[in-house]
C-alpha cells in the first residue's frame, strides 16, 4: 500500500524512540504512515527474535501505523550492500512515501549508522527505471533522526500533544526495558533511568524551539515551506519572551 510517511528502524524498537512522535503527528492530521525494521535484533543483549516481534506489533498498534515490514537483514552486520539496497528500494517502490525517516548515518551503533547510509543510498536508486523491479519512485524528503551521536538539527518537530502515546509505544518493548525485581544484563534502554533520561532528551529540544517536547531531524538539503504564514506564524512559540519592566 502506498503511504506519505515510511520510517526505517536498525531493530523494533529504534522508530518508536526516536522518530515515534512525528510519526504520530502526520497520523493525527490524516497522513497514512508505515515502519520498515531493517533486522530482527536477534544478536539483542535482551530478548529474542519473536518477543522483539511481537512487541515490534504491539508498538504498531499503539502508534496507529498501518504497516510494519521486517527486511531480516543481520543483526549488528547490516551493510549497504548491492542486495540491501535492492531491498529497500523494492521497499520504497511498494509503499511510495513522500517523506522517509532513518537514523543520522554516524552513530555508537554500527547497524544505526550502516541503516543511514543504506536508506540514503537507496533512495536515488528506487527513482531509476532500470535498477530493480517495480514502477520507481523517488521520495520527496529524506530526514535523519538521532540517536546516540548529536547533530544540530535542521528541524525540531513539536511532539507534546503525542508525548504520552510515544511513551506507551516505547514501553511495548517489556524484553528490553528494566524490570524491577528481573535479573537482565545491563544495557542502556534496559537501565532503571532510561525513561527518565529519555524524557529529559525531549525536554533538551522542545526547549530549544519553545515546546514542552521535541524530536531533533536533520535534513542535507533545504526544506521548502508551502505555506510560510501557517509554518512561520500560527502558532509561534515565543522563543524569546519579551523582558519584563520592572
Amino acid at each position: 500500500m502506498s503511504v506519505d510517511v515510511l520510517a526505517f528502524g536498525p531493530h523494533p524498537d529504534d522508530v518508536e524512540i526516536r522518530c515515534g512522535g512525528l510519526l504520530l503527528r502526520c497520523i493525527e492530521s490524516g497522513r497514512s504512515a508505515a515502519i520498515v525494521d531493517i533486522t530482527r535484533g536477534e544478536t539483542g543483549t535482551r530478548g529474542t527474535a519473536d518477543e522483539r516481534a511481537e512487541e515490534a506489533e504491539q508498538g504498531r498498534r499503539t502508534l496507529g501505523v498501518a504497516v510494519r515490514e521486517n527486511l531480516g537483514l543481520p543483526d549488528g552486520f547490516v551493510e549497504p550492500t548491492r542486495e540491501a539496497k535492492l531491498a529497500v528500494v523494492a521497499t520504497l517502490r511498494r509503499h511510495r512515501p513522500a517523506l522517509v525517516l532513518a537514523p543520522y548515518p554516524r552513530d555508537l551503533h554500527p547497524d544505526h549508522a550502516a541503516t543511514g547510509r543504506l536508506v540514503e543510498g537507496s533512495l536515488f536508486l528506487a527513482g531509476l527505471r532500470k535498477v530493480g523491479e517495480g514502477e520507481p519512485h523517488r521520495p520527496t524528503t529524506l530526514l535523519f533522526y538521532m540517536c546516540h551521536h548529536p547533530f544540530v538539527p535542521t528541524l525540531v518537530v513539536d511532539v507534546t500533544s503525542v508525548f504520552d502515546r510515544k511513551l506507551q509505544a516505547i514501553r511495548c518493548y517489556g524484553s528490553q526495558l528494566h524490570r524491577p525485581g528481573v535479573d537482565a544484563p545491563r544495557t542502556d534502554i534496559g537501565s532503571p533511568d532510561f525513561e527518565e533520561r529519555l524524557v529529559a532528551w525531549h525536554r533538551t529540544y522542545g526547549t530549544q524551539v519553545g515546546v514542552r517536547y521535541g524530536e531533533p531531524y536533520f535534513a542535507h538539503r533545504p526544506l521548502g515551506i508551502q505555506d510560510p504564514a501557517s509554518a512561520l506564524l500560527d502558532p509561534a512559540p515565543e522563543h524569546f519572551p519579551p523582558e519584563r519592566s520592572p
